[in-house]
């Protein structure tokens, strides 16, 4: 049949994204899917999602583990596969323009896609263009009009009148920008094609009148800056965290957990718990990696006794030794030689506002420090044109030696006095060893933040 119709018109429900903050974490990863398959167990429909790549040391878990990672988010900003309506009739190119004005008028069109048989979008055709071969075959005045002049016309492929150039959208394109194409054309319809550039729906103005917000579950963070672009976007429903306040605005209400806790994980598992419930051993296996790893073996001054109360439920159902695991995990982590030191730097990092001040602030694993150390200049230099295209005020690097228990701090900073104060060092560059130093969020941020107050205070 040279008429080609999908079956009914068919709009895709959404999930719930469960979704981290951008320079996943092994925390950010491991909670978004405990959190997911949380939701799923209760009756709702979420997925586990990531904002970025993840880390050497997340890639060890997920691989000791036999787990798939989150699907990756890179926008939460709408597309056109969020608003189209996945049905269509469509003509094939050797199809008679009897067959397609039929078509057309049974399903009260003024035009209609050609698609080839791959299925791949080949054309359009219109009532209008019907009418101008119409013309062209017949005339207007030269003669009286036969039935058999009429049906000539009719009988003609469709390939031999079809416009080839269409505008089309693809179903990643933004709604942003497909209205403004929409507003310069102004079609009734647009066809939309697939990555390989098939066929699979039409695409009106009024399509676009109400579009549905991308409902999202925040896992371990609640800043602006750490979230997936297009953020504002969305329709946040909850925060599960375990840092700071740190200005997320909301158009409606939503529910927050947060803790002063070690590990976003740390309060998944126990939500779980709180509703009898447990993870599959895949996913405690992560939920234990992240919080090994943000306690950095339960060593960091933000690990409490809930903590480590989590991880013994989890390393039972995970079924494995926490010690021997959480070494082999970090040392997989800890690896740097042969990573560019742009990677290293934003593997795990974090633009903050202190004060009125923008500090980015990484931290990095390592089980040798001094191999770090000779890299440092590539990575004050790499640390400082970061700072100068982002515009931040400083830019600084734990490089923290989880058996040491401490961390040398690499930093740039377009204010000396900020280091001085902070850390005893009134140079724009450089770094110092800061001895119990394991935590960014305990023990950096806080010391930063002092420090940023004590110099606004002295100006």
């Amino acid at each position: 049949m040279s008429i080609k119709q999908m079956g009914e018109e068919e709009i895709l429900t959404r999930p719930i994204y469960v979704l981290g903050h951008r320079n996943p974490d092994t925390d950010s990863i491991a909670a978004a899917l405990g959190y997911a398959e949380l939701k799923q167990q209760t009756g709702d429909d979420a997925v586990a999602a990531r904002a970025g790549k993840p880390n050497p040391e997340t890639q060890f878990a997920l691989e000791t583990f036999e787990v798939e990672p989150p699907i990756l988010i890179a926008s939460l900003r709408p597309r056109v596969r969020d608003v189209v309506r996945y049905g269509l009739v469509a003509a094939a190119p050797e199809a008679s323009f009897s067959q397609a004005a039929r078509l057309m008028r049974e399903n009260r069109l003024k035009a209609m896609p050609v698609r080839d048989e791959e299925g791949r979008l080949a054309g359009i055709v219109s009532i209008a263009d019907v009418m101008e071969l119409y013309i062209d075959a017949v005339g207007l005045g030269d003669r009286a009009v036969t039935a058999d002049d009429v049906r000539a016309v009719l009988e003609r492929p469709v390939a031999e009148v079809m416009r080839r150039e269409v505008v089309h959208f693809t179903l990643d394109d933004p709604l942003q920008d497909v209205r403004q194409v929409m507003a310069q054309t102004k079609h009734r319809s647009y066809p939309v094609v697939d990555e390989a550039g098939r066929l699979v729906a039409l695409l009106s103005p009024s399509d676009l009148t109400d579009v549905p917000q991308q409902k999202v579950i925040l896992i371990d963070h609640n800043s602006p800056e750490e979230a997936v672009p297009g953020i504002e976007e969305a329709e946040v429903l909850e925060i599960i965290d375990h840092h700071r306040l740190a200005g997320l605005q909301t158009a409606s209400p939503l529910f927050i957990r947060m803790e002063p806790v070690g590990s976003s994980s740390t309060i998944v598992t126990t939500m779980f718990l709180e509703r009898g419930l447990k993870p599959s051993r895949g996913h405690a296996g992560m939920l234990l990696s992240a919080i090994l790893s943000d306690t950095l073996l339960f060593k960091s001054p933000t690990c409490t006794l809930q903590d480590r109360a989590m991880a013994e439920v989890l390393w039972e159902i995970a079924g494995v030794d926490w010690k021997v695991y959480g070494l082999a995990m970090l040392r997989a982590g800890s690896s740097l030689r042969d990573k560019p030191v742009g990677e290293l730097i934003t593997l795990d990092y974090k633009v903050f506002r202190l004060d009125g001040r923008r500090v980015g602030v990484g931290q990095i694993n390592t089980m040798d420090l001094q191999e770090t150390l000779e890299r440092r200049g590539e990575f004050l230099e790499e640390m400082e044109r970061r700072r100068e295209a982002d515009g931040l005020d400083a830019v600084l690097l734990m490089v923290t030696d989880p058996i040491e228990e401490g961390s040398e701090v690499l930093y740039t900073s377009a204010d000396p006095q900020l280091m001085d104060v902070a850390f005893g060092r009134a140079e724009a560059a450089g770094s110092v060893f800061v001895p119990g130093m394991v935590s960014r969020k305990k023990q950096m941020i806080p010391l930063l933040t002092r420090a940023v107050s004590a110099v606004a205070g002295a100006a």
